[in-house]
């Protein structure tokens, strides 16, 4: 009970994110984000393993990974934070790691 009104505070509070909204209604395949929010943060292992899943074979494949993957992370971030799900050296961590794997 507690994990689905936590789940409503997070679709309430995307709901004022412009980023969001035009996000989910571009690609609604997203919203999946928002339900893996209540269940686990996105970790540097499993950013990694959704780059690792895709056919990288030039510079132009690894920007449109990597900005895929930019927007689940800070879809799920974001509901988290607002969830009150995340502590913030949880959502520091997690930009981090975003960060440290897209130059690396």
């Amino acid at each position: 009970m507690a994990a689905r009104k936590n789940l409503h505070k997070q679709l309430s509070a995307l709901k004022f994110s412009r980023f969001a909204r035009r996000l989910i209604e571009a690609r609604p395949e997203l919203g999946e984000e928002i339900d893996q929010a209540a269940r686990a943060p996105w970790t540097r292992k499993s950013m990694q393993a959704f780059l690792d899943a895709r056919k990288i074979t030039d510079r132009p494949a690894l920007r449109t990974a990597l900005r895929r993957l930019r927007q689940r992370v800070m879809l799920r971030v974001m509901a988290r934070d607002l969830g009150g799900l995340a502590s913030l050296d949880e959502v520091c961590a997690c930009m981090t790691s975003l960060a440290e794997l897209a130059v690396s």
